[in-house]
């Protein structure tokens, strides 16, 4: 008879899990705030964190530059005509880490130069200057202007047509430019219309798409999606009711019936401010024939851990039993994160630094010609100069600005907008040669101009411009 015995057997397998540490969703978080965000979240933590410290800087009366004591490092170099090789934010205390952040001199007063009143409207009108003609700016003036709170064009275009004594097609023209630039459905005349123009976008740039989400828009069924009749939507259009509640659910997550509203600067729901300053995250000055990037967060915030708490740490380190288990704990649990935070800040101004260099090297021509020689240039190609992910590259971009070297001050964004110089080549092109087609569009900006891309896209810029195909003209 054979006996049946229980036994225990221990094995050892390998696997692999991704863990996302809670420095890394920190260091994400602050990298995609804007400098405004940023600001406030360093007052945040320098209330809740007895260990952070913000350092107040003393700058010179002559050039700006921040002072060690009483000397301003920057006219002493200048009046010895050579560098002492001596860093400025370096700690004269010996055996004590400095965990401030690092302060670059500079030239010229920051704040003499940022200040730059930026609103929607004057954004707006600047990109449709650069890519309209002349003749057409005051029609583009007219349009922004007539635009409500929200982005939206409530005047009809035989009213505006009339005000200015053009044809309805010209007004017409001009406003499909209008409607393709950001904030995407900026200029749409109804929320149908609205929402149509982001689903494009969506579609066109982002390569994410939803057949009966667009259904329910080009059929007018918004009414119906609001009450939640999702079953009647489902027969209509001979689907599932859970396909018609996926479109609904990506309707309210990938688009926006207020498209203006997320770049005004106040609160949700309240009436945007018309005048706000914009102080650039991003400096790029002109050195006799190159540029240089300047990230100015190191000149606005300046933090380290609190001489207190350093002080602490140390005889915390050299002596242990004099502190209770709570000290201990408190003392080792504020520097840590303080130094973490500080880490973090570091890093973003890192990350933003190497990015505005690969921008600028990319769009040298544009900084140096303008509007015309802005090249076509893509978040991914920028993450891979750098080495990181393209979702890296986006958060650090969004919401931040730089000033040129002709002062004016421009979102990041606008780097990574490549339909401008085309659109502006093309319709010079059609101005010369109004029967080419498409495609020898697409082919002659490839030949002579060296702009490569699809004959779609030509036709969707076309499209944008107001202008009919090469049949109809």
């Amino acid at each position: 008879m054979l006996e049946m015995g229980m036994g225990t057997d221990l094995l050892q397998q390998q696997r692999q899990e991704m863990k996302v540490w809670p420095r890394l969703i920190q260091a994400n978080e602050i990298l995609q705030l804007s400098s405004q965000d940023l600001e406030q979240l360093i007052q945040k933590e320098l209330a809740e964190n007895p260990a952070l410290e913000l350092v107040e800087a003393q700058h010179c009366e002559v050039c700006g530059t921040e002072l060690m004591g009483s000397i301003c490092p920057q006219c002493l170099s200048r009046q010895k005509s050579t560098e002492t090789g001596t860093e400025p934010w370096e700690d004269p205390s010996p055996g004590v880490r400095d965990l401030s952040l690092p302060v670059e001199d500079e030239e010229l007063d920051v704040w003499g130069r940022v200040a730059s009143e930026a609103t929607l409207a004057e954004r707006l009108i600047l990109q449709l200057r650069a890519i309209l003609p002349a003749k057409d700016h005051p029609i583009a003036e007219y349009l922004v202007g007539a635009l409500d709170d929200d982005g939206y064009l409530r005047m009809s275009l035989d009213d505006i047509a009339e005000a200015l004594q053009v044809s309805r097609a010209e007004v017409q023209a001009v406003l499909a430019q209008l409607q393709s630039l950001e904030p995407i459905g900026v200029g749409a005349r109804n929320l149908r219309e609205c929402l149509l123009i982001q689903l494009n976008h969506v579609e066109q740039e982002e390569g994410r798409t939803n057949e009966v989400a667009r259904q329910i828009l080009e059929l007018g069924l918004l009414d119906d999606l609001g009450a939640r009749r999702y079953n009647r939507i489902a027969e209509m259009l001979k689907v599932s009711p859970e396909r018609v509640e996926a479109a609904a659910t990506f309707i309210g997550t990938e688009l926006t019936p207020f498209p203006a509203r997320q770049q005004w600067d106040t609160d949700p729901g309240a009436r945007p401010a018309r005048t706000g300053r914009v102080l650039p995250d991003i400096i790029i000055s002109r050195e006799g024939d190159a540029f240089r990037v300047e990230v100015i967060e190191s000149h606005r915030f300046r933090l380290q851990v609190s001489p207190v708490y350093r002080q602490m740490m140390n005889e915390l380190d050299r002596s242990p039993q004099q502190f209770s288990e709570d000290d201990r704990r408190h003392v080792k649990d504020y520097v840590n994160r303080a130094k973490l935070f500080l880490d973090n800040i570091r890093q973003r101004r890192e990350t933003m630094r190497k990015i505005a260099e690969v921008v600028v090297e990319e769009q040298d021509e544009f900084l140096r010609y303008g509007i015309r020689a802005l090249k076509p240039l893509t978040r991914a190609k920028v993450a891979q100069r750098i080495g990181v992910h393209e979702s890296t590259v986006s958060r650090a971009t969004n919401g931040k600005f730089a000033m040129l070297p002709d002062a004016r001050v421009m979102p990041m964004a606008d780097f990574f907008t490549p339909n401008l110089a085309p659109k502006d080549v093309l319709r010079e092109i059609l101005r010369t040669a109004p029967r080419l087609t498409d495609a020898e569009i697409a082919e002659q900006l490839a030949r002579e101009h060296g702009i490569r891309i699809a004959r779609r896209t030509v036709a969707k810029y076309r499209k944008q411009l107001g202008i009919l195909p090469s049949t109809l003209r």
